[in-house]
């Protein structure tokens, strides 16, 4: 008998019922083809994640979300230089390769700022003056930023920001 896992789980796959249509209304609501760890991680409980979606979903739809989601970037000299797209191709990596994994890293990327905003505003108790962090423009989260993307199909120079 294994040890139960450490992060128990909802799987895509193995989702049902009233899982199965907030998984569905999350990729369509945050236009990604996954469901993030912590949305499978709260349909363990029954209703957690239906009532934590039932929050999260109005906060989504307001354009505003999305603006202030698309300002979170990494500082440009926080990660290192992708590898040369002539080290990648010897690897026998092609431009489907790279195009896939591009679709993808977009993908996380989008699906991360969202969910660090969504799940700040869900943590964070109605009326909460956050004037002793420095106000509005400073949340929690002011430092971070997705993970930036991959620009190997782009000859290694780094993808624009989105």
């Amino acid at each position: 008998m294994g040890n139960p896992p450490l992060l128990p789980e909802v799987a895509e796959a193995d989702a049902a019922g009233e899982v199965a249509a907030v998984y569905e209304e999350i990729r369509a609501t945050l236009g990604i083809p996954f469901v993030g760890l912590i949305y499978r991680n709260l349909a363990v409980e029954p209703g957690r994640l239906a009532s934590a979606w039932g929050q999260l979903q109005p906060f989504f739809a307001d354009p505003a979300t999305w603006r202030v989601a698309a300002r979170l970037h990494w500082q440009e000299g926080d990660t290192p230089p992708l590898p040369a797209v002539a080290e990648l191709t010897s690897l026998g990596l092609d431009e489907r390769f790279f195009d896939r994994a591009v679709a993808t890293l977009d993908a996380y990327d989008r699906a991360n700022r969202l969910n660090l905003l969504g799940l700040t505003a869900l943590l964070r108790p109605r009326g909460w003056d956050d004037s002793a962090d420095g106000g509005a423009g400073s949340c929690c989260c002011r430092n971070l930023g997705p993970p930036r993307r991959a620009a190997a199909a782009a000859g290694g120079r780094r993808a624009a920001g989105g």
